[in-house]
């Protein structure tokens, strides 16, 4: 028997305690970079999220600014075309993995129909083949904030 890892890809989304009506997402998941050596752009390959986008420079730097946006689109997208984040996010394979309430203490009161809470999504797969393929990407994590 095959031991395989316990989640391919991780995302976070929780509440942000300092911006009102944002969302503070963490992901990680494998992503693939490419330099294409006659146009010089890095390409950029995030495929549980089906993006593909590139930089026009190979700094570290640029690099992430360019997953950033890509990231920020597609939340952007599946908020207002998926039926919400949440919903496109489980359209596309990801399961949620924890849901609970959070309590922070901030300048702003807490509407008592919507508690804040943080949810939990992970990309699973009980097939060898695609821990296989996904082992060949760049393990990356990033964070980013989301105005809903």
């Amino acid at each position: 028997m095959i031991n395989l890892p316990k989640s391919i890809a991780k995302i976070e989304i929780k509440p942000s305690t300092i911006k009102p009506k944002t969302l503070d997402i963490s992901v990680h998941m494998p992503i693939w970079k490419t330099l294409d050596k006659k146009d010089g752009k890095v390409y950029i390959k995030m495929p549980l999220f089906d993006v593909e986008t590139y930089s026009i420079s190979d700094s570290d730097e640029d690099i992430d600014t360019a997953i950033k946006e890509a990231m920020h689109c597609f939340f952007t997208a599946a908020d207002k075309y998926g039926g919400g984040i949440h919903k496109q996010l489980q359209h596309m394979g990801w399961q949620i993995k924890n849901k609970r309430h959070i309590r922070f203490k901030t300048n702003r009161p807490i509407v008592k129909k919507r508690q804040p809470y943080m949810e939990q999504f992970n990309f699973d797969s009980k097939e060898p083949a695609i821990h296989s393929m996904m082992s060949t990407g760049t393990p990356t994590t990033l964070s980013l904030q989301y105005a809903s």
